[in-house]
């Protein structure tokens, strides 16, 4: 399996059943796991990991204070995921609904829940609204090059 520090490519990612913090990147399969965790989040608690700690021994050395609340980082994420699903409006609802029913595949989501976790999905939020972005989604797939085809037919 690739890692998340250095995934790409959607295609090759398989998903986990736990991402550290360091390792979010907002793609598809993290942004199920976010939402699927969101309570939690909103609590302040990052979710255990299920295959539990790697770690044996008391840590060895000086103690080194962390540079914020433990509630930060998770209250962090659930802004910024509910930022991103309050701009999908009742697409976002619907999203969130399938992925609470226990539907943690993207193939299995209904089509208006896949167009919202595409819309939120990524590395940044969209800078064009939802609606601007859904009528690009169709008439990009309708039209590789976004141009009518009549003004290609006249040239």
């Amino acid at each position: 399996m690739i890692d998340c520090y250095r995934c790409k490519h959607l295609r090759n990612c398989i998903g986990k059943s736990f991402y550290t913090y360091g390792e979010i990147r907002f793609c598809r399969l993290q942004m199920i796991w976010l939402i699927e965790h969101i309570v939690e989040l909103g609590e302040g608690n990052w979710p255990d990991n299920p295959d539990g700690s790697n770690y044996v021994d008391l840590p060895i050395g000086s103690y080194r204070p962390k540079s914020g609340a433990y509630f930060t980082k998770p209250a962090e994420i659930v802004a910024e995921v509910m930022t991103r699903l309050n701009k999908t409006g009742e697409d976002g609802i619907t999203l969130m609904e399938d992925i609470h029913s226990g539907i943690r595949r993207y193939e299995d989501l209904k089509s208006v829940a896949k167009r919202a976790l595409n819309y939120i999905s990524g590395w940044r939020r969209r800078k064009s609204s939802y609606r601007a972005w859904k009528s690009k989604q169709k008439g990009y797939k309708s039209n590789f090059l976004g141009v009518k085809t009549e003004k290609l037919d006249k040239q």
